[in-house]
This record gives C-alpha cells, structure tokens and sequence, in this order.
C-alpha cells in the first residue's frame, strides 16, 4: 500500500489519500458479491447444515480467478479474504486475483449460519402452563387455527421464534399469542390469513408481510406447500433483516434478496383441545 504514502502524490494536499483508499475499498467491495457466488452454488446460510472447505473453494475460485481465504471461528464461517496482485499503483492499477497467502483457518466441517443467528448455549426448559394452546404437527395445516415459523429452506428446522400476530418475526418465543387463522376447510387451494389483529397481507409495493385493522393494511390470499410451508404468489421463500434475538421483532418480506435472511415459513396446528 506504499502507493498511499504522501510522498508518491504530486502536489500532496493533506488527507489527499483517505478518499482515496475508502473509495478504492468500495470499488473492490462491489466486485465480490460472496452471498450471491455462494447460493449459486446451492450453498446457503443454514442453522443445521454443515460445509466444507472443497464446497466453498469449488463456488468461490471460478467467480474471483483465485483461492480465497475462508476463515472459521467457534465451528462457523466469520471471514473471507481475497488476495491481488496488483499492477501499478493501488490507487489506478491493475488488480490480479492470487491464491490466498494465509493457510485456510476452518476445520474439515463448519456452518455458515444467517446472519444475526446465535447459536443456543444450552437448551433452554420452562415450565408448562395449564391455559396456554399449543402447537402440533398432527392436524391439517392451514386448516382453522395455527402457529407460523420461519424455517431453514433446506431442513425446515425452525430457526427462532414464531411470527407475531402484528406478521412480524419475534426471537426466542416458543408460540404467539392468539395464533393465525384460516377460512380454509381442507388446507388446499387459496385462502385467507387473520390474527387478533385483523386480516393480513403483502403489500405489492415493498413485499412487506402485515396484519391490521380492516381498512388500515393490505390483505391477500395464500396458499398451502403439501409439506405445510406458506405460499404466496407461488414462492415459499420469505426473508427478513436477520435472525432475531430474544424479544426481539423483525420485518418479513415475502421476497428474497442478497442482503436479507432467507427462509420458509411452516405451519404448525393448534391443539384446539387445550386451547
């Protein structure tokens, strides 16, 4: 980086060389959409699954023109680096991919996990309640009452939390209150969602999942996958932000992109005779 130094610019004004460097970092930046090279290759942040280095090196190498650094902490991908030669001075040159320089730093499996997920410390128990509903599997999904959780899009292991009555995601809470509700009889073909907050929809603007007053909010039809998942507009992909933490809620889109959380969300039946 001796090309930042003050002596090599002519006519040298102070600080000459800070817009120089972030602008030059953004420009790099840009030009390495890791996330997107990664689902290419059907490689996506998942809280069950684990990968290897042989899989991200075999996704990466082609898109870059060289073996990148992959760096792993606690069993879990944190960091990639990308190496250059570089051809001129770093400010105008020419940038060539080279190999890493660094010995790779995970071990022979690891996850790559959503961003904002945590890995739990330890299983969590609490006591039953003798009022509370709860959910089961057993029933017909999308049929009367239900939970609905964000899920891994390959394992469909719930990922954290339920969806709240308000169509946002909350972390760490086992059921939300009150539940969801269908005007579906058999599970199949479109209906309706509501909650104790009124009918719920996505708005056609921003993908945005809600649920309001009548009058107050979109409201739109869905339907159900055969293996449970939500549906809407023929896509079971949602996403969010991240992965919430405990207490805490997130927006869901009904809608993916490279910077959001991808997911499905599953339904999960009320037992109705302990509701």
């Amino acid at each position: 980086m001796s090309t930042f130094d003050t002596q090599c610019y002519p006519d040298y004004t102070p600080t000459q060389e800070v817009p120089d460097f972030f602008e030059k970092t953004v420009e790099i930046f840009k030009t390495l959409p890791t996330y997107d090279w990664l689902a290419a290759a059907g490689i996506y942040p998942s809280t069950s699954i684990q990968y290897n280095l042989t899989q991200f090196i075999a996704a990466l190498q082609p898109m870059h023109g060289a073996v990148p650094y992959i760096g792993c902490s606690k069993g879990q991908v944190d960091e990639l680096w990308y190496f250059y030669h570089i051809q001129g001075s770093v400010q105008n040159g020419t940038y060539m991919p080279t190999d890493t320089v660094t010995a790779q730093g995970c071990p022979a499996t690891f996850y790559y996990y959503p961003k904002g997920y945590s890995p739990p410390a330890a299983t969590m128990t609490t006591k039953s309640s003798t009022a509370a509903p709860t959910a089961t599997s057993a029933s017909t999904p999308f049929v009367s009452k239900g939970f609905l959780y964000p899920s891994d899009p390959t394992t469909f292991a719930t990922l954290s939390g339920p969806v709240t009555k308000a169509g946002k995601w909350i972390g760490g809470i086992k059921n939300a209150a009150a539940g969801w509700s269908t005007n579906s009889t058999t599970g199949s073909g479109t209906f309706s969602l509501t909650t104790t907050a009124g009918p719920c929809g996505v708005d056609p603007g921003t993908s945005l999942l809600s649920c309001a007053a009548v009058g107050t909010g979109p409201v739109s039809l869905f339907s159900g996958s055969s293996d449970g998942l939500l549906t809407y507009n023929g896509s079971t992909m949602f996403s969010a932000p991240s992965v919430p933490a405990t207490n805490v809620q997130v927006a869901v889109y009904a809608a993916q992109n490279s910077e959001n959380v991808p997911f499905v969300i599953k339904w999960s039946s009320v037992d109705l005779s302990k509701a």
